[in-house]
């Protein structure tokens, strides 16, 4: 099965390749923190003890009905999520819970034997090495936008987190949104469940998708996913496999108004959009060539062969052009922080064609292209970030089971290295690279970078985007409605124009 999905809200991502987790924004919430009402506090006790010995997720229900009686407010640590705000509002970092909190909820002996009990290291690269170390001194004053640790800190940080809920309700302290979130406590029962909720589930890698297996990954990491595929029974059977953080909705993706009415259907479920991966794609399905062997009568000069079958084109390529429209919509209309991330399925075929799929490469060559074209408005108009994946050779629905047994295994790419490049462009936060193209290949992610302009020109790069902008603003305008220069600096639009010596 070839599934698009649609994702939202991951509050944090774990690498499992690399045994890393990265941790975000400090600010990713600003919480509004709240007190408990004493006259509920008696009673509360006794149950919310029971709930946390049942699970995390019954814990999180018993609090936040309690939190609902609160009248008292706190104030937040700012909007902005800068430093400085927090800061100035007088709030503090805590690491244990990686956010900014108000004084009222800074648990100084709980995070202390946190740090005590845990042999954890911060550092400014994925590969924790000792260079890249972060001292602690720096942790604890929150200068830092985004650090890596060990992946092992997922699963600590949410117990802890279960240990600040009961301790406020021991000791009557206020309770922080961030821990009354009800998505955070989703997220942290999947860390905490993880190995017990998927032993049993009957995915075999090589054989499931880049879909499914994106899929899965994401819904472990605490995502809420929209599942889309013509295929109902397999959609129906991976959302009942995955649970209650998928949902499923039909939709062909080479027709635009089926994927409105799925989009429209996901966003409505789940009131937000934040992510869209484009990974539908099949290969060709007729041949160029129109040699004898499939059936073409050559014999006369009009016999005019048939049209080609161009539905991967419609599917790969126009497919992706449709997701990308409807997300900027549905993007546009989704709550808090604007914009989000567009990942579009490319192949390593689109970067090195193959004479056996020549629409395949075409039109994955094509996304390429676009890709890199839209890119960089898209970042700058609506604060989206659009890449492009090209996966190597994986073993999945494409091709027939005897093709795939013709070949070496070793020319293979494990569909585990494609999830984790659309992890590693949905985990990049901040100024994320604008119309970015990665090659997942053996175990090896590489970023592919545009052609070089070429030599021949005395213009240097700066002078001809701005050259190339003056020319092209009526065109823009003309076409998109709204002036060139008005969506950002010429020499962030990669508008690059080469002048040739005659």
């Amino acid at each position: 099965m070839e599934s698009k999905s649609h994702f939202e809200d991951s509050p944090r991502g774990s690498d499992d390749e690399s045994g890393m987790t990265l941790l975000g924004e400090q600010l990713k919430a600003a919480p509004v923190r709240r007190s408990i009402l004493q006259r509920a506090l008696k009673g509360v006790v006794v149950a919310a003890a029971l709930v946390c010995a049942v699970s995390v997720l019954y814990t999180a229900v018993a609090i936040r009905r309690l939190s609902s009686l609160s009248a008292v407010d706190f104030g937040d640590c700012g909007e902005s999520r800068t430093v400085e705000e927090a800061r100035a509002l007088g709030c503090k970092f805590d690491p244990m819970s990686w956010i900014w909190v108000r004084p009222e909820c800074y648990d100084a002996e709980l995070i202390a034997d946190f740090m005590n009990k845990t042999d954890f290291s911060w550092h400014t690269e994925p590969k924790l090495t000792a260079e890249s170390k972060v001292p602690m001194d720096i942790i604890f004053r929150g200068d830092h936008p985004k650090l890596f640790t060990q992946k092992d800190y997922h699963s600590v940080h949410c117990t802890y987190m279960m240990k600040k809920m009961h301790k406020a309700i021991l000791e009557r302290r206020p309770i922080d949104t961030y821990l009354m979130d009800w998505v955070h406590t989703n997220h942290c029962e999947m860390v905490l469940l993880n190995d017990w909720m998927h032993e049993d589930t009957p995915c075999t890698p090589e054989m499931s998708g880049i879909g499914k297996a994106l899929s899965t990954k994401l819904v472990s990491r605490g995502w809420r996913v929209g599942l889309v595929d013509v295929n109902v029974e397999a959609g129906k059977q991976l959302e009942a496999e995955l649970g209650p953080n998928t949902f499923f909705a039909k939709a062909d993706v080479a027709s635009y108004e089926a994927q409105a009415a799925a989009f429209s259907a996901i966003f409505t479920h789940w009131g937000r959009l934040d992510a869209v991966c484009a990974n539908a794609g099949i290969t060709d399905r007729s041949s160029l060539y129109m040699v004898p062997a499939v059936g073409l009568d050559l014999a006369a000069i009009d016999s005019i062969p048939p049209p080609p079958d161009l539905i991967a084109t419609d599917i790969d390529y126009k497919g992706v052009i449709y997701s990308t429209q409807l997300a900027i919509h549905f993007m546009r209309h989704s709550p808090g922080r604007p914009g989000g991330k567009i990942l579009a399925a490319s192949s390593i075929a689109g970067v090195f064609p193959h004479p056996t799929l020549p629409e395949y490469s075409g039109a994955k060559g094509a996304v390429i292209n676009f890709v890199r074209a839209a890119g960089p408005i898209l970042r700058i108009k609506e604060k989206i970030a659009l890449g492009a994946v090209c996966p190597g050779l994986i073993r999945t629905p494409i091709f027939r089971d005897d093709v795939w047994a013709a070949l070496d295994p070793r020319v293979l790419t494990p569909v585990e290295t494609a999830v984790r490049g659309y992890e590693q462009l949905l985990d990049e936060e901040g100024d994320a690279k604008a119309g970015e193209v990665i090659l997942c290949v053996g175990n090896d992610i590489v970023p592919i970078p545009a052609p070089d302009m070429g030599a021949g020109s005395d213009v240097d790069e700066d002078s001809g985007a701005k050259m190339m902008e003056a020319a092209m603003e009526p065109l823009f305008k003309a076409l998109h409605g709204t002036s060139l220069m008005t969506i950002g600096p010429s020499n962030k639009l990669n508008l690059r124009v080469q002048l040739v010596h005659s």
